[in-house]
């Protein structure tokens, strides 16, 4: 699935794909009088990038620049 998002860094609409998962929880209470547990199955996403191409570039050239000195 893709997805039309805003980089983070410098506001410019780029297309990156969305990373979805479920993961399956243990859930109990904390009340001692009343203890429940259960199981809850939820439902996650999150976008693969969050900057455009040139700006994770630009920081991938920083990084390799601070290495140098």
């Amino acid at each position: 699935m893709e997805k039309t998002i805003r980089c983070k860094k410098c506001n410019t609409e780029f297309t990156t794909n969305i990373i979805s998962w479920t993961k399956e929880l243990h859930l109990c209470t904390n009340d001692i009088n009343n203890v429940k547990d259960w199981y809850e199955t939820r439902n996650y996403s999150r976008p693969q990038f969050t900057k455009c191409v040139l700006c994770r570039n630009m920081q991938s050239l920083m990084n390799f620049v601070n290495e140098m000195i």
